[in-house]
């Protein structure tokens, strides 16, 4: 409280502080710059001062998805209830979406306003407005205010539709949610087609944007289909509908009993799916002589929700006949509630004229009828000449409209203070708003009103009109005297709480001023500003009244005019005549504001009078300004007793045929132009001009007037003549270039505009010239003669251009050059490069200086030539561009050909800025784009054109590029590759136009397809449409949108670079198309064609190529091939060289061999070895001998091609023709041995093959008896495949291919090492044969469970193998899901297989090909069923599929009942009971399955079958069973294991007793583990249960379960040992398990307990509800309050963690999170998943040894090997892993060239070393290293370990660390 002296008393004066806090919303661009003001108001008038929001929370306030807080002093103004905020446009991004702000009176903290905005302030965003006022909605903490919601629930009219459940809905708003509300009334709910009503009373949610219902399944019927669901919110008089149309069972549809739905009207979900409806139409035609149509009928219907198209009415009879009705069934979306529909014919037919009584339309679903009377003609000769009429429903008690909210406006009329202002008219207003107008209301309040100099005060009642945009002020010109003077009218929205003011000053009388008694009023504005003045108009009115018997009328005539531009009010028609006779013409001249052309206008009378009946025949209207005449027939009564008895009708303009457009208007411009007066000034060339207005443009116009034109220091003048183009606001001046002396010193330009009296200037006072000023001959000029339209004057910079041409041979160009710079804030024209030198000659480099408008921060620039001169082509290395203001050097790199016969024959090239100093050696910037274009089937649907396309991206388009070289003709496919920004892909939309030139430019294009190889995505727009200036709606340029629906994605790629070079010897060219295939260590590549022309592949030459490539990783050999069919063609390889301009790695394949069916060894493809610098040994090329053995069968032999494909560890030989058998010349014979040679590289263990044939030739079935294949130096051990089967189209299954696999014939233990080797997958690879050919086939069922949550699904190519007790195994086989396209979340996918008989099934391996994140898959449970032996094999899963999630693998091996386990424990017997629930519903259908888990260990798993009567209802069974000793029990696991998606996949289970016996038999413990809850697949269909003791819980050593029931966890926090890597700050983490999450746990940093620093393990334990199995964590970093930093920027705001481990102390189960990431301060939380579970036993934990490792790191011999950055590693084993530990030494200098370092480190022993972690963290001095290997020695057992490398660590890719994980090799 503040006091002030005023006039000698004291007053005192309220003040108060405000906390505001302003959230910015989260959409691009949504933060400002501006300065931002709030202003508040009180309930009771009083407001705040304009306050400037500064000093935020945040140090750069009002950033996009912000939250700002701000603490502000004002004065006290009572209940707030609204408030303005606004900006003043100011920085270099002044637009701001606001989302809303939160006002607190911190006197008063209970209360909040709430202001909700969504909207942008922004002058160029929305609706231009950079102030808002917004209304408060008041919230009391405690007292939330309630409303009303009336739900009405439609259950659907299906069988069995009904439920007994209990049904409940959660209600979600913009403000908050409810919570479950069950839904009852005493009523017997939810029946099959009845709809329910319910009243719910809660705290109001604001605007609804989804309901949650569901139900609880319980009941004998629970299952329950729902139609839709109707709520009423009472408070704000809003109906929202919520369709559903599914079912809510657990059997039926997708088995939930739970649904999220959105409102049908909302458009913030995207496009529900439209519910179907069906009308039953009933048309009764008119009983007239010749009511009946002959022509087709047509009805549209427009409802509350939607609108149809127009549906023909036609149901095969002869419909529509005089006094006849004719009914129709329509299917089609539901419209909701129907408020009119259009009803029309096609005036087709012998009699089309129809006279329509009445339609009845019946909404079936909705069991409501419609009548819509219309009693009229539809036809060209009666009537009103229409044949299509809008008709409404007859209205009734059930139609009729809700309740209109009321609202009251109070209106202040302020009369003038003139003589005579008074009037004793009646005063009529018209309130008009953004929602709705008023009727006339008459403004009386019985008093003696509207005398002059007073105010009068009026309360209406009205429905609310919203914002008030205009009102309407009338007389009714009665009384003795009626002339009025109005001031002004003050209107006061009573509840939106806003004043609004019209001013008006004006008369309205017969006698004054403009003659009128009605007048439209406009608000003023908040600035203050009245509506600016209209410009004014005369027209000259002539109505022609018909001679017809009566045709004149006594009444008052009116006219309203209707323009492009305005409209007028209604004016009366008055010159003191005697008016509106039969047979004559009445002439009228009104001034009123310019409505522009008249499109249409109204006239009508008042029907006052003895005789008001009037027949008019026509009007003419003169605009006097224009001089233009409209002609507006009638013909027609405007009479109550005539005709349709109407007295107002509109009329239009009649047009030269009826319906063209008017004539264009003419006008003359008086030109004069002033050459300025300098030497040379005068200009020979022609010149021309272009005028630019608000309404048009012109063409260019020469300026000629037969004289001697532009000559120094004259001027000249001309008159043209062209369509008007409204005022001028810029011209374009221009000259060819042409004559002996072109260039012209222009000083200005005057224009006169004849018609509009207006006088421009124009200044120029400069050059347009090729050797002046800037070297341009066409400039914009704006008029200087106006403020309101002079161009603001644009600030000047200069550029310096260096330009680096190529030093390659005919690198240099003789064509003109030309730069286009884009910036931020604008571009330039092209500007031409040329400083009269000898510029861009090979290895030169040439500087440029050019001055234009700044054009902001440099982001690309058009590098183009006009491919003129003798030798045009250029090769452009790179360009230099310094911004001379700002002192900023941009670096554009290119490094290729601008040339139409190089490269990719483009001339022209967008250029982008090198970002980074660290890049080197970057090649062009900008990726490959292949467009293919699609030309109509349409006649002269070619072009010959030039097209061009522009390609636009999310924040980022490609400018013009014009497509060169295409045909375009009719059904042509034109395919195109351009060079475009990378971040264009995937396009948000496609311009595509051309220039309208050539002899025939119009063109009908279909589609265009854009395949961006780098990012995978091929998009489809589609066109269908003609882009000509004489064909459909006439444009050359449109806007394409893509057709998602056929948007296809591939494998990431990656560019690289490619050169070929043919040998130099004769004969070494060739023409045939080259293909090859790249292996690398992550897969093969796709076929590479190397384009082919005229100038490819020619002796002595190297070819460029450039190529997206699926990623290969490191390459080891590359094929090469000639597509050949004629195989006639020869060429001499010398090598290949290709970079991957992602690593900037170069590899080298040597050839030197001929690919020529006639030279060489007759092959034409070759394997070549890759080298590099990542290749320390290449791998080797060898010769495989393949021998072929044809059975002894009768015409076992063929006569066809036969090809193979050898396939082995490293890759595949490729398909290889088998052509030149080493001994036989006729091949493959019956029981002949047939040899051949393939050279290809090292395969290493071979794995397969597949051999087939062509199928041609007379004889061309085979009996394949057996292929072996050796290397040509080990004839003796053959790898064998054996086949003995037919291949051909006519025996056994009809294949005439086959895969096959190495064939041993005895078994050994291999099967062993599968089961205990950790490594499955490398016995498994190197198994023995898969099949034989005398083996039987038996069936599988194959069933698989994915997991149920949504992103579980895959689309991916599953594959599976079975692998048995003895070692043999299946194929790989791929499984397709049985009518769907993948495998969905939830769904159990059945698989018929018949596979040779591999015994009892031990391990499955399953895998598929994900390549993105959206394949990634879960898979749950898989089971495997061999029907003929009545055995089933089940498989607990519960793994991620994918390289995005988890561990990152697709490929997983799963072993059947802990296989790889042998029992090394005693065994112990035990018997059991199992209590299942008395809940309903308890039972369940599925095995149950036991694992006991002790101190010690844990037990195999038990399966308990289901058989009939047990697992049911209140059962309890009994049990017996042999567990392995585990030591003292801590938990059991239950698993319940589903055998069908149908069955009770569910189970209450109470408890289970586990009594352990002694070897006796005798009863010894008794162990109780309780439940008593559900296991369902929502808790992975198992739980971990505490074992109780004599009602005690066991505790082990850590006591990890507490007497409450809570579960301990133990957290292990390793932070990295790297500079700044601690933290003083405090950390926090939220655990998230598969049954909840935790809540945010803080790890606080104080004085005594020094947490969180560099390199220290912390260990934190806390207890908590138990979370399940825990799936991943939230880590924070949160500012310490009591000591807040200064800044969030630097080291001190930042943690680095490295891993994180937390123990289940109930279970023991360790959870491992790698982290390796900076954790920022004050963020929302990281998120990390876990990627390791161990469950070990809690007591082999506690008695971890402590031992040393020795490290030895080798430094590699290659030259800059050496470092002296920071390294670190963390190792893993089978039974832990390390923290991350830096390896140093004091006083030593590690990692030298070739130093090989020891050092030693003390942890818990690690077990089986798995992994090393090693990280690199570059010191920005030496920034490589080159690592050979690591070696690890346990100094306890002497085992060493080695973790090879042999690849360099680089700090060339931009974040200076580099980390790698390696793998170890076992030595000893």
């Amino acid at each position: 409280m503040t006091y002030r002296l005023q006039s000698n008393h004291l007053i005192y004066y309220l003040v108060t502080s405000y906390e505001i806090i302003v959230y910015t919303g989260d959409k691009t661009r949504a933060g400002t710059n501006s300065q931002v003001y709030i202003t508040l108001f009180g309930k009771d008038g009083k407001r705040t001062e304009k306050i400037h929001l500064k000093n935020s929370n945040n140090k750069d306030p009002f950033e996009r998805n912000q939250t700002d807080k701000f603490s502000v002093k004002s004065d006290y103004i009572g209940e707030l209830i609204k408030l303005r905020i606004e900006h003043d446009n100011s920085g270099l991004s002044p637009g701001w979406f606001l989302d809303r702000i939160v006002v607190t009176d911190l006197h008063d903290p209970k209360t909040k306003y709430v202001a909700t905005c969504n909207q942008w302030l922004a002058k160029d965003e929305g609706d231009k407005q950079i102030s808002r006022e917004l209304m408060l909605n008041k919230q009391i903490s405690g007292t939330k205010q309630n409303n009303q919601y009336k739900i009405t629930v439609y259950t659907g009219n299906k069988s069995g539709a009904g439920t007994d459940a209990d049904v409940f809905i959660t209600l979600y708003g913009n403000l908050r949610e409810t919570g479950g509300i069950r839904l009852e009334n005493n009523k017997n709910m939810f029946e099959a087609g009845q709809k329910d009503e319910f009243t719910v009373e809660c705290p109001t949610v604001g605007v609804l944007n989804k309901i949650l219902i569901a139900h609880n399944n319980k009941g004998s019927a629970p299952g329950w289909f729902l139609d839709r669901i109707l709520i009423e919110d009472v408070n704000a008089h809003h109906l929202y509908e919520f369709p559903c149309n599914r079912w809510l069972a657990k059997n039926e549809d997708d088995k939930q009993i739970s649904r999220l739905l959105f409102p049908k009207t909302s458009n913030d979900y995207g496009k529900q799916l439209v519910r179907k409806n069906q009308y039953k139409i009933t048309v009764y035609t008119g009983n007239k002589s010749g009511a009946g149509t002959d022509a087709d009928v047509f009805i549209t219907l427009y409802g509350n929700l939607a609108e149809t198209d127009a549906i023909q009415l036609d149901n095969k009879s002869n419909n529509f006949e005089a006094g006849k009705k004719d009914e129709f069934t329509i299917e089609c979306p539901a419209v909701g509630v129907l408020n009119k529909i259009l009803i029309a014919h096609n005036n087709e037919g012998f009699a089309p004229g129809w006279f329509l009584d009445r339609i009845l339309i019946e909404d079936v679903n909705a069991h409501h009828v419609y009548e819509f009377p219309c009693n009229r003609w539809l036809a060209k000769n009666e009537d009103d000449k229409q044949i299509a009429r809008f008709l409404f429903p007859k209205t009734s008690n059930d139609y009729e409209k809700s309740p209109v909210r009321k609202n009251q406006y109070k209106i202040t009329v302020y009369t003038g203070n003139k003589s005579g202002a008074g009037t004793d008219a009646d005063v009529f207003i018209t309130l008009y708003g953004n929602l709705a107008q008023t009727d006339a209301i008459q403004l009386d309040n019985k008093n003696n009103n509207f005398e002059a100099g007073k105010k009068d005060e009026f309360i209406i009642e009205c429905p609310t009109v919203g914002i008030l945009n205009k009102i309407l002020i009338a007389h009714n010109n009665e009384g003795l005297a009626p002339g009025w003077f109005l001031d002004r009218i003050l209107i006061e929205d009573v509840n939106a709480h806003h004043v609004y003011e019209f001013p008006c000053n004006r008369w309205l009388a017969k006698n004054e001023d403009d003659k009128q008694i009605a007048r439209f009023l406009f608000p003023k504005t908040s600035t203050g500003y009245e509506k600016p003045p209209v410009k004014k108009n005369q027209y000259k009115i002539t109505v022609y009244t018909g001679n017809k018997s009566g045709a004149g009328t006594d009444a008052d005539v009116f006219i309203t005019l209707y323009g492009n531009l305005a409209e007028t009010d209604p004016i009366q028609l008055d010159n003191k005549s005697n008016n509106f006779e039969a047979g004559k013409k009445d002439e009228f001249t009104i001034e009123c504001s310019t409505v522009g052309v008249l499109n249409k206008i109204l006239i009508a009378h008042n029907n006052q009078g003895s005789a008001p009946g009037w027949f008019l025949d026509r009007i003419l209207i003169e605009d006097v300004h224009t001089h233009h005449i409209y002609e507006f027939p009638c013909n027609r009564w405007l009479a109550k007793n005539e005709d349709d008895k109407q007295i107002a009708r509109f009329l239009f303009p009649k047009t030269s045929t009826g319906h063209e457009k008017p004539p264009v208007r003419k006008n003359q411009y008086k030109i004069t132009v002033y050459t300025g007066n300098k030497s040379g000034a005068g200009t020979d060339a022609d010149v021309f001009i272009t005028l630019y207005g608000n309404l048009a443009e012109t063409d260019p116009i020469q300026l000629d007037n037969k004289n001697n034109n532009f000559e120094a220091g004259k001027k000249d003048e001309f008159i043209i003549e062209c369509p008007t183009v409204g005022i001028l606001n810029k011209i374009l001046i221009a000259h060819n270039n042409k004559g002996l002396a072109p260039g012209w010193f222009l000083d200005r330009i005057l224009i006169e505009d004849v018609n509009a009296h207006h006088l421009y200037e124009f200044p120029c006072n400069r050059w347009l010239a090729k050797d002046e000023d800037d070297k341009q001959i066409a400039r914009f000029l704006f008029p200087k003669t106006s403020a309101d339209y002079e161009k603001p004057s644009v600030r000047k910079n200069q550029y310096k251009i260096t330009v680096y041409t190529g030093n390659k041979s005919g690198a240099g160009t003789d064509a003109d050059v030309f730069i286009t710079l884009y910036g931020n804030l604008a571009e330039t024209g092209p500007i031409q490069l040329d400083n009269k030198s000898n510029n861009f000659e090979a290895g030169k480099k040439d500087e440029f200086t050019i001055e234009c408008p700044t054009v902001g921060l440099l982001n690309k620039i058009l590098i183009a030539h006009n491919n003129k001169g003798l030798a045009p082509g250029w090769f452009l290395d790179r360009i230099l561009i310094e911004d001379v203001n700002a002192h900023h050097i941009y670096e554009f790199p290119c490094n290729r050909w601008l040339a139409k016969d190089e490269d990719d024959k483009q001339i022209a090239r967008f250029l982008f800025p090198k970002t980074s100093t660290d890049y080197e050696n970057q090649p062009t910037a900008g990726i490959l784009y292949y467009i293919t274009v699609y030309t109509g089937d349409k006649i002269n649907a070619g072009t010959d054109s030039r097209v061009y396309i522009v390609m636009h991206g999310k924040n980022v388009s490609s400018g013009q590029i014009f497509l060169s070289d295409g045909k375009f003709e009719k059904k042509s496919v034109d395919k195109f590759t351009v060079n475009a920004p990378p971040n264009l892909s995937p396009l948000t939309a496609l311009d595509i136009g051309h220039d309208n030139s050539g002899f025939g430019p119009g063109w009908y294009l279909d589609k265009v397809v854009v395949d961006c190889p780098s990012t995978s995505i091929k998009q489809t727009f589609p066109c269908y449409n003609w882009l000509a200036d004489d064909e459909g709606d006439r444009r050359i340029e449109r806007r394409l949108k893509e057709d998602l629906s056929l948007r296809k994605t591939r494998r990431p790629t990656v560019p690289w670079y490619i050169w070929v070079y043919t040998s130099d010897r004769k004969g070494a060219a060739t023409h045939t198309q080259v293909i090859a295939v790249l292996y690398g260590y992550d897969g093969k590549s796709t076929n590479i064609k190397l384009e082919k022309n005229s100038n490819t592949l020619q002796q002595g030459h190297c070819d460029q190529y450039k190529a997206d490539i699926n990623d290969v990783g490191i390459p080891f050999k590359l094929r090469v091939y000639l597509n050949d069919n004629y195989l006639s063609d020869s060429w001499h390889l010398d090598r290949i060289e290709m970079e991957n301009l992602k690593t900037n790695q170069q590899y080298f394949f040597y050839c030197g061999r001929w690919l020529s069916k006639t030279l060489d060894d007759k092959q034409i493809i070759r394997e070549l070895p890759a080298t590099g610098s990542l290749i320390s040994r290449p791998l080797p090329l060898l010769k495989y001998i393949v021998d072929v053995y044809t059975g002894n069968k009768p015409n076992a032999g063929t006569d066809a091609n036969v090809f193979i494909n050898i396939y082995g560890q490293c890759g595949d030989t490729g398909v290889r023709p088998l052509e030149y058998s080493l001994q036989n010349k006729n091949k493959f014979q019956r029981n002949q041995i047939d040899t051949f040679i393939i050279e290809a590289v090292l395969l290493k263990k071979i794995r397969k093959i597949r051999i087939g044939h062509d199928d041609t030739g007379v004889a061309s079935g085979w009996f394949l008896n057996k292929v072996e294949i050796r290397l040509e130096d080990q004839s003796f051990q053959p790898v064998t495949f054996i086949s003995d089967r037919w291949l051909a189209i006519d025996q056994d299954d009809g294949r005439i291919s086959c895969e096959l696999f190495p064939y041993e014939d005895k078994g050994d233990s291999k099967i062993q090492r599968i089961f205990y080797d950790t490594n499955s997958q490398s016995v498994i690879n190197s198994t023995e044969s898969l099949t034989r050919p005398t083996e039987e086939y038996i069936r599988y069922i194959i069933k698989i469970k994915t997991g149920e949550l949504s992103h579980s699904a895959t689309s991916a190519n599953v594959s599976i193998r079975l692998i048995g007790s003895t070692g043999r195994q299946t194929r790989f086989i791929q499984l397709d899901p049985i009518q769907r396209r993948y495998f969905q979340p939830g769904t159990i996918e059945t698989f018929p297989l018949e596979e040779a008989d591999v015994g009892d099934i031990d391990m499955v391996e399953i895998e598929h090909n994900d390549y993105t994140s959206d394949d990634s898959w879960f898979l749950e449970t898989l089971t495997v069923d061999i029907p003929t032996k009545g055995r089933t094999f089940y498989f607990v899963c519960n793994q991620w599929l994918s390289r995005y999630k988890a561990d990152g693998i697709t490929k997983r091996i799963f072993k059947r009942q802990d296989l790889n386990k042998p029992s090394f424990h005693q065994l112990i017997p035990y018997v059991g009971r199992i209590y299942t629930g008395h809940m309903e519903q308890a039972g369940s259908d599925c095995d149950v399955c036991l694992k006991l888990f002790g101190t010690i260990g844990s037990s195999s798993e038990h399966i308990i079958r289901k058989n009939q009567g047990n697992f049911e209802r209140s059962a309890i069974d009994a049990f017996q069973c042999q567990l392995e000793d585990v030591g003292q029990p801590v938990k059991l696991r239950v698993t319940i294991l589903p055998k069908s998606t149908y069955g009770r996949n569910q189970w209450f289970l109470e408890k289970i007793q586990l009594i352990k016996l002694t070897k006796e038999y005798i009863e010894e413990e008794t162990f109780l583990c309780e439940l008593n809850d559900w296991i369902t697949h929502k808790s992975d269909y198992y739980f971990d249960i505490p074992i109780r003791k004599d009602n005690k819980l066991y505790r082990n050593q850590y006591a990890s379960l507490t007497s409450t029931g809570l579960v301990l966890y133990q957290i292990n926090v390793t932070t990295s040992d790297i500079q700044y890597a601690g933290t003083t700050q405090h950390g926090w983490i939220i655990i998230q398990g598969n049954k909840t999450r935790s809540e945010k746990l803080f790890m606080k940093n104080t004085q005594n307990n020094q947490i969180l620093r560099r390199g220290q393990m912390d260990t934190f334990t806390f207890e908590c509800q138990p979370l399940g199995e825990l799936r991943r964590i939230i880590l924070g970093h949160e500012g310490q309050h009591e000591y807040p930093l200064k800044t969030y920027e630097g080291d001190e705001a930042m943690w680095h963690v490295s891993h994180i481990t937390i123990t289940d102390l109930s279970t023991g189960i360790k959870y491992e999170f790698p982290v390796r990431q900076w954790i920022a301060l004050n963020n929302d939380g990281d998120v990390f998943d876990c990627v390791n579970k161990k469950e070990y036993s809690t007591v082999e934990e506690y008695y971890r040894r402590t031992i040393n490792y020795k490290i030895i790191v080798h430094t590699g011999y290659v030259s800059g090997a050496n470092t002296d950055a920071n390294v670190s590693i963390i190792l893993y084993g089978t039974r832990g892993n390390t923290s991350n530990i830096l390896l140093k030494q004091k006083g030593h200098n590690l990692f030298e060239h070739g130093a090989v370092e020891e050092l030693i480190i003390e942890c818990l022993e690690l077990g089986k070393l798995t992994k090393l972690h090693i990280e690199y963290h570059n010191s920005m001095f030496l920034s490589d290293w080159f690592l050979d290997k690591v070696e690890i020695i346990n100094m306890d057992t002497h085992e060493k370990v080695i973790f090879p490398c042999n690849q360099s660590f680089t700090g060339k890719h931009g974040n200076h660390e580099t980390q790698r994980d390696l793998l170890p090799i076992y030595t000893s």
